[in-house]
């Protein structure tokens, strides 16, 4: 074991003992003059982890890390002790046959598979160990959680660490906080294809709440994980797909907008059953505040005949369309590029795109053809990024409506009948609002309370947030207070005049001919050239409002849609070969593993290998947008081989991640090429394209 390097340790894992020559060799400590010179065994073993392991030496003395509710107390066998907790009083390990306690605990390990990873909760005086290496069970590693550091110390009493630790692949976590412990699972589980998770069952029993606790974390984050893996898999090919049908129409850049309002009040305007009590208000203040609706709060304005002046949308999903059924109010709409492209069809006026910060494509698109960003962040709402946008524009102070964010009366939106809840929402939480009143709300709006608070925290130096909904749950930092208030304060004897400023800005973008305006009736097709823009970066004032400096990129070259389709096939080609070359190279190395090479040997082999990675991302859209697309459902994967890597012991850890995130490049490789091929050559052609995917054949 080589020397721990604490600031590793510690920002990582915090404890991890890792069993080698730093015990083996250290063997001498436990020697007879040591004895003689009265150095009990704890001694020896507390000298030992002082001076090797001084991270987890602090865990093991630490009285910060004992359990105050259980007790140890002696028994009969010198190999055992007998624990109390509570009403609880048991022994540590069997009475009558500790083998045979040993042989039901390791019961469901494969004696001969030496690619399992066993992950065993609670240490006790380490008798699984002796079996693990009394039977001769093969095994990649073994990785022992111990909760609290009371048995521990009982342990260090009794057995000399070298005989106990010092052997191959042993590792020892102490923890007392779950999440740290779930966490540390998460990550042992994601480095092995294959693991055993073993339990003491006195542990289970004196630890109860805590292990429930870990195991119910635990699932939970695995589910998360899961959950993030299968969203990715669902969404990545229509968020790709719609990420190039968006590029293709040419819409404006929202940057247009940005820096043109500065100190116009703006109004994010939610759908929250409350909104309903601001109509007329929200009527008679279209020419003195920007009014965002976003989401579904468009249908309401429309049905209610309320002017917004931008309609926001960025869902990739094709139910957002409806909401523009029979859409007639003269709103923008501020659309994301991975929106569904029947919401840009069923929108009557202009078109303004935001690029998502997930946006990867059209981000590098954007920047390749030297067009403007106008860049807003994913957030867990609409509503949320309406905020980025706002601020973008200029506008101080934001006041947020309708963020009613819990449910009253059984509904979920403004306008709505009592009681019209469907069965998606029901899985209710109760919680109160800011009457204190009890209300009842969901996942899913706990996820948009906190992101609101987070995007307040983050513009709070910048820019005044306002919660004037009157209702709802409350959203720390950010100050309640009436409409009424806002109305009187900021909004109606304000010298502005807003739809003027729009008129402006969609003078000049017409004017300038830099943008081309595509709508229903003015979509390009790929073949077409677009018009070159002038390009703009935003900077942050003293007054935290957005200026816009222009440069002159007249003298740029044009450059068309399938242009840049071509250069993204050939960047696919480009990294799909690499891929193919490090797969070729980690087969010889599996090879050189089976036939136990030298240690050295596969180091300089593994060095071959990770040096392809850096030819990978000398490919600028694999690492703008191929890696950073796929690295989300990974990022599990990429900490776990991070974290198994570090003792330069175990390459397993990073041979699933490469593997795995090179996997997921090559499938997202292919739903590329088949998306342009069905943009370039048509539904017919793309029966025969479809075959030569499944059978492995990517497109030339």
């Amino acid at each position: 074991m080589a020397q721990s390097n604490n600031s590793r340790i510690s920002s990582r894992i915090n404890t991890r003992n890792h069993s080698s020559n730093n015990l083996r060799n250290h063997s001498s400590s436990n020697s007879p003059d040591n004895l003689r010179n009265n150095q009990s065994i704890y001694e020896q073993n507390l000298q030992l982890l002082k001076e090797y392991y001084p991270d987890f030496y602090d865990r093991v003395v630490s009285p910060d890390f004992s359990n105050p509710g259980l007790e140890l107390h002696p028994h009969s066998q010198p190999d055992n002790c007998v624990l109390k907790s509570g009403n609880i009083n048991l022994n540590l390990h069997s009475a009558y046959d500790v083998e045979r306690e040993m042989e039901n605990l390791l019961a469901p390990l494969d004696h001969d598979d030496e690619n399992q990873l066993i992950l065993i909760f609670g240490l006790g005086y380490g008798h699984c160990l002796d079996y693990i290496k009394k039977k001769r069970i093969k095994y990649k590693r073994v990785v022992v959680f111990e909760p609290y550091n009371d048995i521990l110390q009982d342990t260090l009493k009794k057995r000399r660490l070298h005989e106990l630790l010092g052997r191959r692949d042993v590792y020892v976590h102490l923890f007392k906080i779950p999440n740290e412990m779930s966490s540390l699972l998460i990550q042992e589980a994601m480095s092995s294809r294959n693991v055993k998770i073993i339990f003491h069952i006195s542990y289970r029993t004196i630890y109860k709440d805590l292990y429930d606790n870990v195991l119910r974390t635990f699932i939970s984050e695995k589910t998360s994980i899961n959950t993030s893996i299968a969203t990715f898999e669902h969404f990545i090919g229509e968020w790709t797909n719609n990420q190039f049908k968006s590029i293709k129409r040419l819409d404006h850049s929202a940057a247009a907008l940005y820096g043109k309002f500065k100190g116009v009040p703006g109004i994010v305007a939610s759908a929250g059953p409350s909104l309903e009590k601001h109509f007329d208000k929200l009527r008679g203040i279209y020419d003195k505040a920007v009014i965002v609706s976003p989401g579904t709060s468009s249908r309401i304005f429309n049905s209610q005949k309320i002017g917004s002046h931008i309609s926001m949308s960025i869902d990739s999903q094709i139910y957002q369309a409806n909401i523009y059924n029979g859409f007639n109010l003269d709103s923008v709409l501020v659309g994301s590029y991975r929106l569904n492209p029947q919401v840009c069809e069923r929108f009557p006026n202009r078109v303004f795109r935001v690029i998502l910060n997930t946006e990867f494509i059209a981000r590098y698109y954007n920047e390749w053809a030297n067009r403007d960003v106008g860049a807003v962040d994913d957030h867990a709402s609409v509503a949320s990024s309406a905020i980025d946008l706002l601020f973008n524009m200029g506008c101080n102070p934001i006041i947020l409506l309708g963020q009613d964010l819990c449910y009253y009366d059984n509904r979920l939106y403004a306008g709505a009948a009592k009681n019209t809840l469907s069965g998606q929402y029901l899985n209710m939480v109760e919680d109160v609002d800011i009457h204190g009143a009890k209300v009842f709300t969901y996942s899913g709006f706990k996820a948009m309370q906190h992101d609101m608070e987070n995007i307040n925290i983050h513009y709070r130096p910048y820019v005044k947030i306002y919660n004037a909904t009157e209702s709802g749950l409350n959203i720390h930092g950010i100050e309640n207070v009436t409409f009424d208030y806002i109305l009187e304060k900021f909004i109606r004897n304000n010298p502005f005049n807003v739809p003027e400023v729009f008129k402006s800005v969609f003078d000049d973008i017409d004017e300038s001919g830099n943008n081309a305006i595509a709508h229903k009736d003015n979509t390009t097709n790929w073949n077409r050239d677009s018009v070159s823009v002038s390009k703009r970066s935003m900077e942050s004032d003293s007054a935290g409002n957005n200026a816009i400096a222009h440069k002159d990129n007249a003298n740029q070259n044009n450059k068309s849609v399938s242009e840049f389709l071509k250069h993204v096939l050939e960047e696919c080609g480009k990294a799909e070969d690499i891929i193919r070359e490090k797969e070729a190279e980690f087969s010889k190395f599996e090879k050189l593993k089976a036939r136990g090479v030298a240690r050295s040997r596969l180091n300089s082999e593994m060095s071959y290998i990770s040096s392809y990675n850096k030819h990978l991302e000398d490919i600028k859209f694999y690492k703008d947008v191929l890696q950073r697309s796929t690295q989300q459902q990974l990022t599990y994967h990429r900490a776990a081989a991070s974290y198994i890597s570090d003792s330069g012991e175990d390459y397993d850890g990073v041979e699933v991640f490469e593997k795995r995130l090179d996997g997921a490049i090559l499938d997202y490789i292919n739903k590329i090429k088949i998306i342009i091929a069905m943009e370039m050559v048509g539904e017919e052609a793309m029966k025969d394209i479809e075959r030569k995917a499944h059978e492995g054949i990517l497109l030339e």
